[in-house]
């Protein structure tokens, strides 16, 4: 048993209480007797316990408490340094071996490290150490990047469809001609469409909606329907028709969407 407390007390040891209903007993035929034996396996440690403070370039922040949270070990650099956007986050237990990770935007390029000065901190073979992690660099750094550095323009073609993946146009062999691999011809025979609503009007929650069109899938699971922003609930589908249960609608003209998987709107 390891126990990990802030506290050098002598702990006692733990004792073996046994009773009829909680002990050991002995396999069938083996001899001997069954012996309980408590020990010490190490002393305990003195607790860390005392006084840091950060360097930066000559400057030196006051006294931080050995368990100063990082918010203010954050401010405390930050009121004495030009460290700008600096963020700082720990990782492992306060007693066990503190972690904490500085990192900051401003100013850019390889700076001086940060500097510790731990004199005044108290414990068993305490230290503190600043670890370079990552160099800086004077690089722009865009999150996300940005569609334009990727982005190829290509010239209207008849028929095309621009293709969009996660912001990002798709990039063209050949911009502007019939041949470019940014040129997609609009096949209705391949996109979902509405041709009628029924009931269309007088619509209240619960109300039963049957939608007719083509282009749907027969699965209830791959078909998503709204009416003015409130999900009606398929309850069954085919190619041409979808009945679905309203939900809580507001009142007045609502806008219909079918969202078909694989499909399309």
């Amino acid at each position: 048993i390891t126990l990990r407390c802030p506290t050098d007390e002598q702990r006692s040891l733990f004792q073996v209480h046994t009773s009829v209903d909680a002990k050991l007993i002995k396999a069938e035929n083996a001899s001997g007797t069954i012996d309980y034996n408590v020990r010490r396996t190490r002393e305990p440690s003195k607790p860390v316990r005392g006084y840091f403070k950060l360097g930066y370039e000559g400057n030196w922040t006051n006294w931080l408490s050995w368990d100063a949270s990082t918010a203010a070990i954050s401010s405390a650099l930050t009121s004495l340094t030009d460290l700008d956007h600096l963020d700082m986050w720990q990782e492992r237990n306060i007693n066990d071996g503190r972690h904490l990770i500085v990192s900051f935007w401003l100013p850019t390029g390889n700076l001086s490290m940060l500097e510790v000065n731990s004199s005044l901190m108290e414990g068993s073979n305490v230290s503190m150490e600043v670890l370079l992690e990552e160099h800086g660099a004077h690089d722009r750094f865009y999150d996300p990047i940005p569609g334009r550095f990727f982005q190829r323009q290509a010239e209207d073609v008849p028929t095309s469809v621009v293709v969009i993946s996660n912001g990002i146009l798709g990039s063209c062999v050949t911009p502007g001609s019939l041949n470019s691999a940014c040129s997609f011809e609009y096949n209705a025979s391949l996109t979902p469409s509405v041709s009628s609503v029924s009931p269309s009007s007088a619509l209240l929650a619960a109300s039963m909606v049957t939608i007719t069109g083509a282009g749907f899938v027969p699965s209830q699971f791959d078909v998503r329907v709204e009416l003015g922003g409130t999900v009606c609930f398929p309850l069954s589908v085919t190619e041409t028709e979808i009945q679905c249960r309203l939900g809580h609608a507001q009142k007045g003209p609502l806008s219909i969407s079918v969202l078909v998987s694989g499909r399309g709107l």
